[in-house]
C-alpha cells in the first residue's frame, strides 16, 4: 500500500517552478479532435488525469506519445465518436470529449464522467447548453449528442460553469461561418488558455476572459503547438503551505497576472509577497498560536476558487482565530474535514455549505486518507504544520493533479516522500 510521509516542518525556504496546468490541458486534449491532424502540447503535466485522456483518445484511434513534458497528439486516424472506456469514469473533464467528437462528427456518444466525489456535480448546465446549439441529446446509460450547428446561436448558460462554456465553444468551432454566443461564459483563466490554443489551431474566437464570448466557425483547424500555463492552483498550494509553516521560498514560472484571491487572502493570514518579472517571492512568519479572523467564500473567478478552498481550511486550523468558510461551488467540499478533526482541528460544518473553524495552537500527525484530489493536497499542507509525522494514504488522488509534490516540497526543504508498505 502506497502513501505520501509528511514530516513537520520549521519552515519552507527554497525555489520551485510550477507544472502545466491540469486545468487548462484537460480540455485542450480533447479539442485536439477537431484537428485532423497532429498537435503538439508542450509544458505538458505528467499526471494520472492526463494519462486517462490519453487512454480516451488513444481507445478513439488516436496516436499519442510522450516526449518529456511534450506531448504529441495525432488524431488523423480517429473514426469513433463513441467512449466507453473505463478511463471515463476515472475523470470528470472526459466530458469535454462531447464536444469535440459532435464538432468533428456531428455525434457523441459517452458514458457518464466520473473523478473526486465532491458533490454530484450534474451535466445539465452541459446538456442544455447542446440544445441550445441546436443538437439533440438522449440520455440512458449513455449520453449520446447528435447533429450539427446550422444557423447561428445564442447560448444563455443557465449557470457560471466551466466545463459547459468549454463544450461549447469546443463543439462550436468547426461550425463553417456561424456566428455562436455564449452568454454568462465564465471567466476563468483555462477558458482564456483553451481559446487561445484553438485560435492558434486556426479557430476564429473573441471574448475569452468576459461574459460573452464569440465563435465563427471556421471549416477545419491545422497542426499547431501549445504551450500550457502554469498551474495556478499548484501555485496557492505551496502559498498555502508557507503560510502554514512559515519561511521564505520563490516559485518560479507564475507570472505577474497570478490570481489576486488566492494571494490577497494568503496575504490576510500573514503571507508577504512581490513580483519579479515571471517569479514571485514570498515570505511569512512562522506563529506559534492562532493569530487572525478570516471569512472566505469561493466564487468562479475572479472570486475565490473551490479547488483551493481545502488548502486553505488546513492553515486556518492553527494561523486563524477565527475562521468561515462558504463553499458555494459543489456541496461536498468539506470531504477533509474529518482527517483534519483526526489530526486535532477543531472545525463545525453547517449543511454542505459552511464550516466554521476556531484555531488550535498545534495539530497531530497520524494516518490519514485522502478523499479527494485538493483535500489530499490539503493533508499534505497539515502534515507539514503538524507535529511528529503523518501518513496519507490513497495517494492516487494526489497524482490525478500533482506531477511530483513530494519532490517539489523537498525543494522547498521540506519532508515529503512517496512511501510503499
Amino acid at each position: 500500500m502506497s502513501y505520501y510521509k509528511v514530516t513537520h516542518s520549521e519552515g519552507l525556504f527554497g525555489e520551485v517552478e510550477i507544472q502545466g496546468s491540469k486545468n487548462s490541458v484537460l480540455p485542450i486534449i480533447a479539442a485536439t479532435i477537431l484537428n485532423s491532424g497532429q498537435t503538439i502540447i508542450k509544458n505538458c503535466p505528467r499526471i494520472s488525469d492526463v494519462d486517462n485522456m490519453i487512454k480516451i483518445l488513444s481507445a478513439l484511434g488516436a496516436n499519442c506519445r510522450f516526449e518529456k513534458n511534450i506531448l504529441v497528439v495525432d488524431t488523423s486516424q480517429i473514426n469513433k465518436n463513441m467512449i466507453t472506456d473505463n478511463a471515463v469514469s476515472r475523470i470528470r473533464s472526459s466530458v469535454i470529449f462531447m464536444g469535440a467528437l459532435a464538432g468533428r462528427f456531428g455525434s457523441a456518444r459517452i458514458t457518464y464522467p466520473g473523478g473526486c466525489n465532491i458533490g454530484e456535480r450534474k451535466i445539465d448546465a452541459h446538456l442544455d447548453a447542446f440544445s441550445q446549439l441546436g443538437f439533440g441529446v438522449t440520455e440512458n446509460e449513455n449520453i449520446y449528442v447528435e447533429g450539427r450547428i446550422t444557423e447561428d446561436k445564442n447560448v444563455n448558460l443557465k449557470v457560471k460553469s466551466v466545463g459547459a462554456t468549454e463544450n461549447v465553444i469546443i463543439s462550436s468551432v468547426l461550425s463553417d461561418g456561424r456566428k455562436i454566443v455564449i452568454n454568462n461564459a465564465v471567466k476563468e483563466p483555462e477558458i482564456v488558455s483553451l481559446c487561445e490554443a484553438l485560435n492558434k489551431m486556426g479557430a476564429d474566437i473573441k471574448g475569452a476572459g468576459t461574459s460573452r464570448i464569440e465563435i465563427v466557425g471556421v471549416r477545419k483547424l491545422h497542426d499547431s503547438e501549445i504551450e500550457i500555463c502554469p498551474d495556478r492552483i499548484v501555485a496557492g498550494t505551496y502559498i498555502a503551505a508557507l503560510c502554514g509553516v512559515g519561511g521564505s521560498i520563490t516559485i518560479k514560472n507564475i507570472g505577474s497576472d497570478y490570481d489576486k484571491a488566492i494571494l490577497e487572502n494568503f496575504h490576510k493570514l500573514g503571507v508577504n509577497y512581490k513580483f519579479y518579472g515571471n517569479e514571485l517571492d514570498l515570505k511569512c512568519a512562522k506563529i506559534r498560536r492562532p493569530l487572525e479572523e478570516i471569512t472566505v467564500s469561493t466564487a468562479v473567478y475572479p472570486g475565490f476558487p473551490t479547488d483551493m478552498q481545502s488548502q486553505l481550511m488546513a492553515v486556518m486550523t492553527t494561523r486563524a482565530v477565527k475562521g468561515i468558510i462558504v463553499e458555494n461551488i459543489f456541496e461536498n467540499r468539506f470531504t477533509n474535514v474529518l482527517m483534519l478533526k483526526k489530526m486535532g482541528a477543531s472545525i463545525d460544518v453547517v449543511s454542505d455549505k459552511i464550516a466554521f473553524i476556531s484555531g488550535v495552537t498545534s495539530l497531530k500527525g497520524c494516518s490519514v486518507e485522502a478523499p479527494d484530489l485538493r483535500s489530499g493536497a490539503a493533508l499534505c499542507i497539515a502534515g507539514l504544520m503538524a507535529e511528529g509525522v503523518t501518513k496519507i494514504y490513497n495517494p492516487h488522488y494526489i497524482l490525478r493533479g500533482y506531477e511530483h509534490i513530494d519532490e517539489d516540497f523537498r525543494k522547498l526543504s521540506a519532508k515529503v516522500e512517496y512511501m510503499e508498505e
